[in-house]
């Protein structure tokens, strides 16, 4: 239930990570294991439909400045009608004709191969997401380095001219100039 709820929390039917469970804790064959998972899918993707159909979808805004439009894209679910149609019905005829060792090989490989797309996307958006969160802060030390490099020459001069004057007549910011004030 847990892995059917993140799954779904993510927007995913969560078919997948049911068979084994099913497989597992309750001792349903695989064929029986497949039609089950296919059911809580469907339940979930009608309970999901339901919570998310009176949803505005953020992002397309009137002239007034309020959501408008539905958060739900019924043109991609009509597009994707017609494959998952067909995917349902190859995938029911070869469940009925392969044996189990088959249908179970078929069903570990999917499931590596996307665990491992999936592992792959993560780890690189991960990567470009700190690469874009450390960029900025990098060229700031940068910055800070070279003001730092530019202050230490400045302060040279300023401990010079302090042996000249009297400390109380000299001005800092007149000496390191008004961009550096981070002294």
């Amino acid at each position: 239930m847990i892995c059917l709820f993140l799954s779904n929390s993510g927007g995913l039917g969560g078919g997948g990570s049911m068979v084994p469970i099913i497989i597992f804790f309750f001792r349903f064959d695989l064929k029986r294991a497949i039609a089950i998972s296919n059911s809580t899918i469907c339940c979930s993707a009608i309970i999901r439909h339901l919570v998310n159909a009176s949803k505005k979808h953020p992002l397309k805004i009137d002239e007034k400045g309020e959501p408008t439009g539905v958060l739900v894209d019924y043109n991609i679910g009509a597009l994707m009608l017609p494959a998952i149609t067909l995917g349902v019905t190859f995938g029911a005829i070869l469940n009925t004709i392969m044996p189990e060792l088959v249908i179970l090989i078929c069903l570990v490989v999917l499931l590596v191969g996307v665990v491992t797309m999936n592992g792959t996307k993560i780890f690189s958006m991960r990567k470009a997401e700190t690469l874009a969160l450390v960029a900025p802060k990098a060229a700031e030390m940068k910055e800070i380095g070279a003001k730092r490099d530019s202050s230490e020459l400045d302060h040279d001069k300023i401990e010079q001219e302090k042996i000249v004057e009297p400390a109380a007549s000299v001005d800092l910011k007149a000496i390191i100039g008004s961009e550096n004030t981070n002294l």
